[in-house]
């Protein structure tokens, strides 16, 4: 006697239920546990059906031999993969799954542990299908039409997945040939998704299919229509009914068309379906629906759906004004490539202005350094949840992440989970921290894009697939007002110096960095007293976070509120944070010294984990100390103003400084990298 397969039935709802029953009834089988998130609907269900019931899959997955998936289709691919990597044989009700990705993840399992996974396209065990394969021989053109009323828990997929993918495995099973062409058409009418749909597929073999799939019509019908060189086959699915009219030639040369009804003895389909699967389990055989017929299937569903709906949905993550900046103008050049393209995310005023829907604001990630993170570790936590929770909801076809790895590798590792791929613009500084990182984010993405040359060679050696695409900057770093009307805008003399203080634009920046440029300002100002300071306010932050600080120490620092580069380009010098504005002042040729502080606990860290002799971006793509550091415990005042004062009235050394920062800028590449950003993610997304 042979041992009984132990099964459970995940999602019982109103196809699910079906599937505790039938198993129920199946000799050689016990069902052993049915799941459902409504725990009173799972209590009522085993208990009709005399087995456990549970509200979480967890619960079963080593109780089981077997499991039957009939959840949404956004949980398939997280469930099964699951039972999969436990040892369990898996039946997927259709869609398969809710991406390409996801299902080539699942059939690489499914193969690496010599698994069944079956997909559940009943229509192919509806007894006139079967009587349909006996009679059927080189199609030449197909008619289907599968029409029904409005379900509302249907309504958050469209009529494609829904219905009218069944007749698509179905036509794929009997042309058996490859797909030429697909032209599609659809439109919604009770929901965002289309509601009815037609679709015209061209096989390479010369046959055509014809499918139309509405959920918006009184009648239900479903029937195919076959017409092949000697025949014309007629299929009704509800009925059971297949009508098969032969071409004769009678002996005097007439042609006579002969109707004729196979008998059919009539079945619960699924009763077959859920049958078939349990025998392919038992003997090891690959199911009749299988895997790879599933994801052929969905292959097709999802061109058809694109042209239909050719909306790209991408998730794209930026985490401070540089971020939000350069950000803006890749969603530019995205929306030029790939006009329907869905963009949603995290970003600040200019991202959104270019078109992402912003669901999270740039100031709640953006810090810097360990004991920053950790103090701000609750607001990271409540929005990586609130960005899970997306993942799940909106299925974006691709994320986008840029820069800020504390925060944006977290988000990786969920998107790897979901199998959503990762596109990463602007590497992390993973030459600063050594090759432990490099190795992080080759697991996590699926291409790098990088801006700095010495970049490329570094994630190449790592194995991870990257472009080396310029720098945003030499697009992005450019005045848009002439030298004289911005002196004028801002109210400066363009002969007396002009200073500008860049503390940076997160909020811990302000609170480190900017009592030390105002005194420093102010000790400048004792010395050449006809000076002039500006501070242009990155759009971060508040006017009055930054005049509290000025206040104190009754400082004459004009805030200029400057979303371009004007400001900087009529600037004689600079105090900087150290950071992506290093290299803005480069591209401007604006001669500057760099200053940094962060927490002592994040200093005495980076000290033992930095792998580089300076930290000032300009510094390092010039591969020498080009700009002077002053940084933590060196950053006085007193020190960085008498610096100052020496480039200041060195002219000499004032253009030695600026013909370096041209030498910089040269390294950076030609102009254009937005849109070669742009063009290199799409092409990961269009891989998908």
């Amino acid at each position: 006697m042979t041992k009984p397969i132990k099964i459970a039935v995940i999602g019982v709802g109103h196809l699910g239920q079906h599937h505790a029953r039938i198993y129920s009834e199946m000799p050689d089988v016990e069902l052993v546990a049915v799941v459902d998130i409504d725990e009173e609907r799972s209590r009522r269900i085993a208990q009709e059906y005399k087995t456990s019931a549970y509200t979480e899959y967890t619960q079963v997955l080593k109780r089981v031999d077997v499991a039957s998936i009939a959840v949404p289709t956004e949980l398939h691919y997280k469930i099964s993969k699951d039972f999969l990597n436990t040892g369990v044989h898996i039946l997927i009700e259709k869609p398969m799954t809710q991406t390409l990705g996801e299902a080539d993840e699942l059939l690489r399992l499914a193969k690496k542990k010599k698994l069944v996974l079956q997909v559940g396209h009943i229509e192919r065990f509806n007894p006139a299908v079967s009587a349909l394969n006996r009679v059927i021989k080189e199609p030449r053109f197909i008619e289907c039409h599968r029409l029904g009323p409005f379900k509302p828990r249907a309504a958050n997929i469209g009529v494609v997945m829904d219905l009218m993918i069944h007749d698509i495995d179905i036509i794929l099973s009997l042309v058996n040939s490859p797909v030429k062409r697909i032209e599609a058409v659809g439109v919604p009418v009770l929901s965002q998704e289309e509601d009815i749909a037609n679709t015209r597929i061209t096989f390479e073999n010369g046959c055509i299919a014809n499918i139309t799939a509405s959920r918006v019509t009184k009648e239900e019908i479903r029937k195919i229509r076959i017409f092949q060189r000697d025949a014309y086959l007629s299929l009704d699915y509800i009925n059971q009914e297949l009508l098969v009219y032969r071409r004769e030639i009678t002996p005097d040369g007439r042609v006579r068309i002969i109707p004729s009804q196979p008998e059919i003895e009539k079945i619960e389909p699924l009763k077959l379906e859920l049958e078939a699967f349990i025998h392919a389990v038992q003997r090891g055989q690959e199911p009749l629906v299988s895997g790879e017929a599933g994801r052929e299937a969905l292959a097709i569903a999802w061109e058809i759906s694109r042209q239909i709906k050719p909306q790209r949905r991408i998730m794209i993550l930026a985490g401070e004004a540089s971020g939000d900046l350069q950000g803006a103008y890749l969603v530019q050049e995205l929306k030029n490539l790939s006009p329907e393209i869905e963009l949603f995310g995290i970003g600040g005023r200019r991202m959104e202005k270019a078109g992402v829907r912003l669901v999270s604001d740039i100031t709640q990630i953006a810090v810097v350094g360990f004991v920053e993170v950790l103090k701000h570790i609750k607001v990271f936590r409540r929005i990586l949840k609130k960005l899970d929770d997306l993942m799940e909801k909106e299925r974006p076809q691709g994320i986008i992440l840029i820069d800020n790895p504390g925060f944006n590798l977290r988000v990786a590792k969920k998107a790897r989970e979901k199998n959503i791929p990762v596109s990463y613009y602007i590497s992390p500084q993973v030459w600063a921290w050594g090759k432990k990182r490099v190795k992080k984010i080759t697991n996590l993405v699926k291409k790098m894009v990088v801006i700095l040359p010495f970049e490329e060679r570094i994630y190449q050696e790592a194995g991870c697939p990257v472009s080396f695409i310029g720098h945003p900057f030499l697009d992005i770093v450019k005045p848009l007002l002439p030298k004289e009307e911005a002196y004028e805008r801002f109210k400066l003399e363009k002969n007396k110096p002009i200073i500008g203080l860049l503390p940076g634009s997160r909020e811990g920046e302000i609170k480190r960095l900017l009592p030390v440029m105002v005194e420093t300002a102010k000790r400048i100002k004792e010395r050449i007293p006809d000076s002039q300071f500006i501070l242009p306010l990155a759009p971060t932050l508040s006017r009055e976070r930054v005049n509290t600080v000025l206040k104190r120490v009754n400082s004459s620092i004009r805030i200029v509120e400057d979303p371009t580069f004007d400001a900087r380009n009529i600037m004689d010098f600079a105090l900087v944070a150290s950071g992506s504005a290093t290299l803005e002042n480069a591209c401007l040729g604006l001669p500057m010294i760099i200053i940094y502080k962060v927490h002592f606990t994040t200093w005495l860290l980076s000290k033992i984990l930095l792998k580089i002799p300076y930290i000032g971006l300009v510094n390092v793509v010039a591969g020498k100390k080009i700009v002077p550091e002053f940084l933590q415990y060196g950053a006085r005042p007193g020190r960085i103003a008498n610096a100052c004062l020496e480039i200041l009235q060195d002219i000499e050394r004032l253009n030695e400084m600026r013909a370096e920062l041209a030498k910089v800028k040269e390294k950076l590449g030609e102009p254009g990298a937005p849109r070669r950003a742009a063009e290199s993610i799409l092409k990961v997304l269009e891989a998908v």
